[in-house]
């Protein structure tokens, strides 16, 4: 039996459904377990636009940006998905 984060991880992987979809999935499955919240976070680069879009589309709001952790080329976005 994998552990939980090993379970997420499979399933965010997995290339038969879109990550969309597999964002909403471990939502529903932490709901399952009781989380209150969920928070993800992703880099303020234009390479990672589709991150944010859909991170917003899925009903995250962004809750903050900071630093990435020891380089200052780069801006982390933290958006946050209540879970009730």
């Amino acid at each position: 039996m994998h552990s939980i984060k090993e379970q997420l991880r499979l399933l965010w992987e997995k290339e038969d459904k879109n990550s969309a979809q597999n964002f909403l999935e471990i939502l529903k499955r932490f709901r399952e377990m009781n989380f209150k919240k969920a928070i993800v976070s992703t880099n303020e680069h234009e390479f990672f636009y589709p991150a944010q879009k859909m991170y917003l589309a899925c009903g995250s709001r962004e809750i903050r940006r900071f630093w990435g952790a020891g380089d200052r080329d780069y801006v982390m976005i933290e958006y946050e998905r209540a879970l009730f």
